[in-house]
């Protein structure tokens, strides 16, 4: 046997979903840990975003884990059983959809892209870690300039000390390239972990997108992650 080291040994699934008789779906950035409620303040006040989805939208969030499941201990078994047997009514529409290392596609940065790109009102980001690489700064600056309200969120007390550091570093090159591009640190939120993007192009409804993943490039290749695009009019959002 010969030790050896490559990219594969850091693959990992970063989603986390709750199914519930396949009518039910839950989906976010909160782990199964008091920190991430609040009950032990490890890192200050924990701020997280979640979805809670009811319906045929489930069903995606279903087939994600069963993917991996049948990816780790392969069978035969056919999954049809766990599909929703209810429907539900709605003014608007949601689309949830997973990102993996194993499929060498980048779905999370382009997604994110697509959304920068399309964008010709605002941009509001919230994420924890803000580590771009060149495309996804051309495309934050191109937006920028071309008169879009891009706002970013980041935490001001952080829970892994250099990669906030790394954060930082991103700011003043931002800022250099637009003077209407904000970046602004959360005062009150020690973490904002795994998360959303929200747009808006003119005479459309509103598109935000609880993206579950961080904005660096680790997470773009190495994670499995699950995403919530949801398109719902303007008076829906709170």
């Amino acid at each position: 046997f010969k030790p050896r080291l490559n990219a594969t040994m850091n693959y990992r699934d970063h989603r986390k979903i709750t199914v519930i008789d396949g009518n039910v779906g839950f989906c976010g950035g909160i782990n199964i840990a008091d920190e991430y409620i609040n009950a032990y303040e490890k890192h200050g006040h924990w701020k997280d975003t979640g979805v809670l989805l009811r319906g045929d939208a489930v069903w995606n969030l279903t087939a994600m884990f069963l993917s991996l499941w049948n990816f780790t201990s392969p069978t035969d078994k056919q999954f049809e059983q766990y599909r929703p047997t209810i429907h539900c009514e709605s003014d608007g529409y949601v689309q949830p959809f997973g990102d993996s290392p194993l499929d060498h596609i980048n779905v999370s940065e382009e997604t994110y892209m697509q959304i920068i790109n399309r964008a010709t009102r605002y941009v509001y980001i919230t994420t924890p870690y803000l580590i771009l690489d060149n495309e996804m700064i051309t495309a934050l600056q191109v937006a920028a300039r071309s008169g879009v309200d891009v706002r970013i969120v980041t935490p001001h007390v952080p829970d892994k000390w250099l990669v906030h550091q790394t954060t930082q570093s991103f700011y003043q090159v931002l800022l250099d390239a637009c003077a209407s591009m904000s970046i602004r640190p959360a005062l009150y939120m020690p973490k904002c972990t795994y998360p959303t993007i929200r747009s808006r192009s003119s005479a459309r409804p509103i598109w935000i997108t609880a993206a579950f993943i961080s904005i660096l490039n680790a997470a773009f290749v190495f994670s499995g992650r699950a995403w919530c695009r949801m398109c719902v009019p303007i008076l829906s959002i709170c």
